[in-house]
């Protein structure tokens, strides 16, 4: 038998006909404290064995991975720490494009129709903190009645011009992450 969110990842693949990168299998998966939702998988994460993670699968033109991964480290999560603790998700977890064939914002309406998936995901790894990174992600944790701790998409990010936006809600998560862990 597969494992739960596999099933959940095969599941909307079917039902939305696109692909949905499977969650780091190196991770903690449905054990994970902390889920790191994005808005929805780019170009590179929704190919064919695409991994969430912003240590795998990146490009050089990936700014959203790379400028994780300068900034988790600075609020403590360093990749071996996120390994253990962290699960990544997307808002609408299928792969959307543009009519160029481009990557492309969610709509509200393909946020809506994603929260399903989204309480089904939650229900699954039970976190001890949702962090939403970007607007859209933002919005399905109102929408869907999640608890969340808010930081800019870190595609935005230049170089960590605004790592305080970023970092005070990572260090909260690892705060709740690690409690009764000692």
């Amino acid at each position: 038998m597969q494992d739960p969110i596999r099933e959940l990842i095969d599941r909307i693949e079917r039902e939305q006909g696109a692909g949905v990168p499977d969650v780091d299998p190196d991770g903690p998966r449905e054990n994970a404290k902390i889920v790191v939702m994005l808005e929805s998988p780019g170009k590179n994460g929704a190919k064919a064995n695409a991994v969430l993670s912003p240590w795998k699968n990146w490009s050089p033109q990936d700014n959203t991975a790379r400028n994780q991964r300068t900034l988790l480290p600075l609020a403590g999560l360093t990749k071996e720490k996120a390994n253990q603790l962290c699960v990544w998700w997307n808002a609408v977890p299928w792969a959307l494009y543009a009519p160029d064939g481009g990557d492309r914002k969610p709509t509200p309406a393909e946020v809506r129709a994603a929260i399903p998936y989204l309480l089904e995901f939650l229900e699954i790894v039970s976190p001890r903190a949702v962090v939403a990174m970007g607007r859209p992600a933002q919005d399905a944790c109102r929408q869907a009645d999640v608890s969340f701790l808010p930081v800019r998409h870190p595609s935005r990010f230049a170089h960590a011009t605004k790592e305080q936006d970023f970092l005070g809600p990572l260090r909260r998560a690892l705060q709740l992450a690690e409690q009764g862990e000692r």
